[in-house]
């Protein structure tokens, strides 16, 4: 099994393997060793490699000749340990409960009877060993018959981002439409243009809307530093007012006089009244909400919204990209679904003209009785966690 964490725009694959045991066949450890090798290579270079499980198998506890071996193992080593020397080797992986010093309670992982060896193993690449601050197992408690718990701790730093996040691209401020007046000044101003054609209407009609909402509504400003605002506290009242403290402020700074800090004191006053007065009522507004029907539903809404911001690891379902990566993300999953969706659309999807009509209808074939899955495999789509 492999599970795919996207950290830091990084991607961490985790492997999590079961060797066969001792008594099994040549033909069945050879099965699974060619299996974990080809999924090992096709991880890119760039990417990290975590192989975590029970490889049954003894290592030793001294390297003799491997650079895969940290030279702190446990016991003798036997012929499937050298079968996981090797696969370390070819893909330059380290393992790491070998790298640490440690007694022999913390290097044991398998008990039975008079028996103690050590056959649970995590590995990494060896360029990222320096991640890994701790590799040991934890005597006296058991996870699974007669296996003690291996833990490896890594150290996963975040990037420290550089510049401070900033605003998108201009947009019409469309969520200032709740504001009453907001939304009747934008009504009573516009004129839809007379119905002609389909398209050309349409676009008329579009370029009246946004032409009146850019003018009422007001647009974002790019490249200004990202802040959590409280749009509903910023009205046209309260901006006044505060716009008309600051005017004052400057006059007093200016020439700085009893009269000036008297008109600036009165402004100061003002303005804190109307914030206050802003404030009230839009609680009182909350406040009613909450007590309707649809104030259990907000509520709740509200509390799974602020949850879901606090998780550290979120969850979304993409596909693969054409190199059958999964996403990094939801921004570059979301690309991948258009990308893939535009190409399937131009290559399944035919186009016939319709009499009624200028625009061309496109139609897909309704016969699919050969259960065509229209160019997706089944395991395409898969669940991807990040952080």
């Amino acid at each position: 099994m492999k599970i795919i964490v996207v950290i830091e725009c990084r991607k961490y694959h985790f492997f999590s393997a079961y060797a066969p045991q001792a008594g099994c066949s040549e033909q069945t450890k050879d099965k699974f060793w060619n299996l974990l090798d080809e999924k090992t290579a096709e991880v890119p270079l760039q990417e990290a490699i975590v192989v975590a499980g029970d490889l049954n198998g003894h290592v030793g506890a001294t390297k003799d000749g491997y650079s895969c071996h940290g030279g702190f193992g446990y016991g003798s080593r036997n012929t499937d340990g050298e079968r996981i020397l090797e696969y370390a080797d070819s893909h330059i992986l380290v393992i790491l409960n070998t790298k640490f010093r440690k007694r022999d309670s913390h290097l044991v992982t398998f008990y039975s009877g008079e028996n103690r060896t050590q056959i649970d193993f995590v590995l990494v690449r060896h360029r990222d060993q320096g991640l890994v601050t701790d590799a040991k197992t934890v005597p006296y408690e058991t996870v699974a018959t007669q296996h003690r718990p291996l833990i490896c701790t890594l150290k996963i730093a975040p990037l420290k981002p550089k510049f401070a996040e900033r605003c998108g691209p201009a947009r019409i401020k469309w969520w200032r439409l709740k504001e009453k007046e907001k939304e009747s000044a934008v009504v009573s101003r516009l004129l839809l243009p007379a119905v002609t054609t389909v398209d050309e209407t349409w676009k008329s009609a579009v370029e009246a809307i946004t032409r009146v909402a850019r003018s009422e509504l007001g647009m974002t400003k790019p490249g200004r530093r990202k802040i959590d605002k409280q749009t509903w506290l910023w009205t046209d009242h309260v901006r006044d007012k505060v716009r008309e403290k600051k005017k004052r402020y400057h006059a007093f700074l200016s020439e700085k006089t009893a009269d000036n800090w008297q008109r600036y004191q009165i402004a100061k006053k003002e303005a804190k009244k109307v914030v206050a007065s802003v404030k009230a009522a839009h609680f009182a507004e909350l406040n009613e909400k909450l007590e309707s029907r649809d104030g259990e539903r907000y509520v709740y809404r509200l509390a799974k919204t602020r949850h879901r911001q606090t998780e550290d690891i979120e969850r979304f379902f993409g596909i693969n990209d054409e190199n059958g990566s999964p996403p990094d993300g939801p921004q570059a999953n979301t690309e991948t679904m258009a990308r893939v969706l535009r190409k399937h659309l131009d290559s399944r999807i035919c186009s016939s003209p319709h009499p009624l009509h200028s625009a061309s209808i496109r139609s897909c074939p309704e016969d699919n009785s050969e259960g065509d899955n229209y160019g997706y495999e089944e395991d395409e789509i898969r669940q991807s966690d990040w952080s």
